[in-house]
């Protein structure tokens, strides 16, 4: 059995954790810990002279605090740079769908368009005024997919399969206006099959069904009007898995 401990101080017996160890110091510079009781402890700190200097006090109260402060330090910091990521991470959102945003309204609009004009040059029944709008309409998309949504696809997303995947709707759109009139049997059926490609590859089935059986090898033998405007209609969609593309992709903002 544990003997009780007394206190070196008083001789009294002293309850299980309620010791107390006090450092005194001599004159002669001879330290002593001493054994007592938490009250003896401190009746002997009121008695006496105070000898203890501000300075040392403060720095007595400072070792205390010290781990506690550097906690509170660490957590500060540790926030302040946690916060800074989120915040980064926020505006780097925010540019992202501010680029995606631009590049699909200009997309769609032109995109539209090209749809539009080319519509109206297969319905043209005089073959010098039919072939005019179908060039005009190619070369209207041709000016303005290049004249912003190619460039910022470079610069922004060239280490992703993005830019591949816009290089290959844009030439789609392309080949569906100019395949709208006056191409030849070999060159149609060599468009056609481009065009189906894509399509089942990058976009997937269709959404609704297409006017005749067969419509690819309808489109190969001449302009069928419903037929091509199913054809331009399923190309629209490509916007959408472009779009996806997008989101799924990280650009390089810097």
């Amino acid at each position: 059995m544990t003997e009780p401990r007394r206190s070196q101080l008083s001789g009294d017996l002293l309850e299980p954790g309620a010791a107390t160890n006090v450092i005194c110091v001599f004159d002669d510079g001879h330290r002593a810990a001493v054994v007592m009781s938490a009250q003896e402890a401190d009746n002997l700190r009121q008695s006496g002279e105070d000898r203890t200097s501000p300075i040392a006090r403060a720095a007595a109260v400072m070792r205390r605090n010290a781990k506690s402060l550097l906690k509170w330090v660490a957590v500060a910091v540790a926030g302040a740079f946690i916060g800074q990521m989120i915040s980064d991470r926020y505006a780097d959102r925010q540019r992202e769908l501010e680029l995606e945003a631009s590049l699909v309204t200009a997309i769609s609009r032109d995109s539209i368009k090209l749809f539009q004009e080319a519509q109206d040059a297969s319905r043209a029944t005089d073959d010098p005024a039919q072939i005019e709008k179908r060039n005009r309409a190619a070369d209207a998309w041709v000016r303005s997919s290049n004249a912003f949504p190619t460039p910022m696809f470079q610069t922004y997303f060239a280490a992703t399969p993005v830019l591949g995947h816009w290089n290959a709707y844009q030439d789609a759109m392309y080949d569906w206006g100019v395949l709208g009139c006056c191409t030849t049997v070999a060159g149609r059926a060599a468009i056609v099959d481009e065009l189906r490609t894509y399509l089942e590859t990058r976009v997937g089935p269709p959404n609704s069904s297409a006017p005749t059986a067969d419509p690819w090898a309808t489109l190969k033998t001449g302009v069928h009007t419903k037929t091509y405007q199913w054809l331009g209609l399923y190309l629209l969609r490509g916007r959408g898995a472009l779009l996806r593309d997008m989101r799924e992709a990280t650009p390089g903002l810097d």
